[in-house]
């Protein structure tokens, strides 16, 4: 049976009575061979999974000495993941429970009208369900609710504060603030995203490449062949990947290239010339050799894990019923008690923070003394930082004040062409939308504006002060001011930034070197 995807790309399948072969390319394939006790995928040459099946146990060994047992009970389910890591999951008629260690699980309740997810004591999630509508209470007060309808879906955070998606048979719109919309368009030979008045991203698809066109002038052009895969983001820059049997090269520009080697002990990425990545693999430890003499090995034991970073550098994490502490360095560690009405981390001797719970707010208490408490209300938000010193949030449905101290606030007002923060009494921001510029205004008389078109983009500071960015097929120039630019030319052998005049970084490319020559006879050759 052969099945083909495009001209000169397939995927063969081979059967046997004792093995199924799907061959994607000519020397990459997937083998999965049957018998009555295992199934075993061989995925290449040395690296194979192999599911062993039994009456009461499931095994899947990924490599030697790493596997993943599932024992099946007739009210348990248990995953062993490593000895003395497991998951187990309790089954019942009214609750599914879900124990991760000695001491944390997670118990789902189900009845006819909600679900109710129980995380610890106290902290829960209930999903109330009607025809109409879907509730999610995350805590008492603060909800979600989503309401269906034929036309559209609409999802209220907070009152005043929704999201409205409507839908059509040619167009997607999703209302998020009034005027403020993103609308998708679709049309059999294109997928048109219009996200303001004028700016839009326009997907077109063809039979041998996909062309994403982000503004006029800028697109992404993706060509697809039976032996590469080439990504065209600008005329001359390209990333080409190439595929053989025995690896994988990611050619970045000429001469740079990253190479990846496959074998049945390790994984080699070989960035640049003498610079690799080796990853080794044991049955006790992985051992990861950035450069030679610099490695991260990682030991595993049924207690705790060991990374070492470099000698005598190392992380360890112990793992108890009743806590979970890391040690980073020989007297530093990080130790994160649990308790059924709070949660404690213990930085340093003497240092913690502690997280307290209830039903109408939370305490964070940093050091003694000094604690953030959150209260919550039907209309407002606050946050108490220290005594007398808070933070309260107001939300209506045309603006949303936030109250620093008593008489700082920033109110935040909402229109169908612009968008006011009010700072201070007399201090705002304006933001403008037209279909060829972006306004910002900070004070009066103080704005930035950003103009766009088909070959610059300007930016506006003050008047007389602005920032012009040309674009060619063979350099970029930003100007900042009248006589100070920035020109960067692109060439197939070089990379040259040219800040002042005479002032210039070429950054030369070969298939053995890199060499960036920074004034004229300095230079750095790796």
């Amino acid at each position: 049976m052969k099945i083909e995807l495009l001209s000169g790309n397939r995927v063969v399948i081979w059967k046997s009575s004792c093995y199924l072969e799907i061959e994607l390319l000519s020397g990459n394939r997937v083998v999965i061979w049957k018998s009555s006790c295992y199934l075993e995928i061989e995925l290449l040459s040395g690296n194979r999974v192999v599911i062993w099946k039994s009456s009461c146990y499931l095994e899947i060994e990924l490599l030697s000495g790493n596997r993943v047992v599932i024992w099946k009970s007739s009210c348990y389910l248990e995953i062993e993941l490593l000895s003395g890591n497991r998951v187990v999951i309790w089954k019942s008629s009214c609750y599914l429970e879900i124990e991760l260690l000695s001491g944390n699980r997670v118990v789902i309740w189900k009845s006819s009208c909600y679900l109710e997810i129980e995380l610890l004591s106290g902290n829960r999630v209930v999903i109330w369900k009607s025809s109409c509508y879907l509730e999610i209470e995350l805590l008492s007060g603060n909800r979600v609710v989503i309401w269906k309808s034929s036309c559209y879906l609409e999802i209220e955070l907070l009152s005043g504060n929704r999201v409205v998606i409507w839908k059509s048979s040619c167009y997607l719109e999703i209302e998020l603030l009034s005027g403020n919309r993103v609308v998708i368009w679709k049309s059999s030979c294109y997928l048109e995203i219009e996200l303001l008045s004028g700016n839009r991203v326009v997907i077109w698809k063809s039979s041998c490449y996909l062309e994403i066109e982000l503004l006029s002038g800028n697109r992404v052009v993706i060509w697809k062949s039976s032996c590469y895969l080439e990504i065209e983001l600008l005329s001359g820059n390209r990333v080409v990947i190439w595929k053989s049997s025995c690896y994988l090269e990611i050619e970045l520009l000429s001469g740079n290239r990253v190479v990846i080697w496959k074998s049945s002990c390790y994984l080699e990425i070989e960035l640049l010339s003498g610079n690799r990545v080796v990853i080794w693999k044991s049955s006790c430890y992985l051992e990861i050799e950035l450069l030679s003499g610099n490695r991260v090995v990682i030991w595993k034991s049924s207690c705790y894990l060991e990374i070492e970073l470099l000698s005598g550098n190392r992380v360890v994490i112990w793992k108890s019923s009743c806590y979970l502490e890391i040690e980073l360095l020989s007297g530093n560690r990080v130790v994160i008690w649990k308790s059924s009405c709070y949660l404690e981390i213990e930085l340093l001797s003497g240092n913690r923070v502690v997280i307290w719970k209830s039903s109408c707010y939370l305490e964070i208490e940093l050091l003694s003394g000094n604690r953030v408490v959150i209260w919550k209300s039907s209309c407002y938000l606050e946050i108490e930082l220290l005594s007398g010193n808070r933070v309260v949030i107001w939300k209506s449905s045309c603006y949303l004040e936030i109250e620093l101290l008593s008489g700082n606030r920033v109110v935040i007002w909402k229109s169908s062409c612009y968008l006011e923060i009010e700072l201070l009494s007399g201090n705002r921001v304006v933001i403008w939308k037209s279909s060829c510029y972006l306004e910002i205004e900070l004070l009066s008389g103080n704005r930035v504006v950003i103009w766009k078109s088909s070959c610059y983009l300007e930016i506006e500071l003050l008047s007389g002060n602005r920032v012009v960015i040309w674009k060619s097929s063979c350099y970029l120039e930003i100007e900042l001011l009248s006589g100070n630019r920035v020109v960067i030319w692109k060439s197939s052998c070089y990379l040259e930034i040219e800040l002042l005049s005479g002032n210039r970084v070429v950054i030369w490319k070969s298939s053995c070197y890199l060499e960036i020559e920074l004034l004229n006879g300095d230079r750095v050759v790796e």
